[in-house]
């Protein structure tokens, strides 16, 4: 499928929020989590009528001044590979969907330094959140909101 605009859209946002860097975004990941019709999840909605469309999509960014920082650096070292980035979360996510018979909500974590990132996953759709530690009580806002 064809996100441009939502794309277009995320990296404005970026834009906006980190105006100051001298690097633009690089994308390095998109994934259509979900699709879902008139309230119905389907696998090929392209060609099919609704009256509601929803979406759910994952893309991550990154300044594209640290992504080739990183590629010329490990250059150095490996010669002629193909460097590509991505999220934890995501990649779990898709290694748990595609391997094994998951049930429909899970969590995922991934604690480690002063990052902490968690993958909460609800009727089969992935919702990322990265924290610190410091930023804990966003977490504990999104349980109590979901829960109620």
């Amino acid at each position: 499928m064809n996100n441009q605009k939502e794309i277009s859209s995320l990296a404005q946002l970026y834009k906006t929020k980190y105006g100051a860097l001298d690097s633009a975004p690089e994308m390095i990941e998109q994934h259509t989590m979900d699709v879902s019709l008139n309230g119905y999840s389907v696998n090929e909605p392209l060609g099919k009528k609704c009256n509601l469309l929803e979406m759910n999509m994952i893309i991550s960014l990154a300044p594209k001044l640290c992504l080739d920082k990183i590629r010329e650096t490990l250059s150095k070292t490996f010669h002629h590979i193909n460097v590509t980035f991505s999220s934890f979360t995501v990649d779990s996510f898709l290694a748990i969907r595609h391997k094994y018979i998951a049930p429909d909500s899970y969590l995922l974590l991934d604690i480690s330094a002063e990052i902490t990132d968690v993958g909460i996953v609800t009727k089969g759709v992935l919702k990322s959140f990265i924290f610190s530690f410091r930023q804990k009580y966003i977490f504990q806002i999104y349980v109590y909101k979901t829960r109620n």
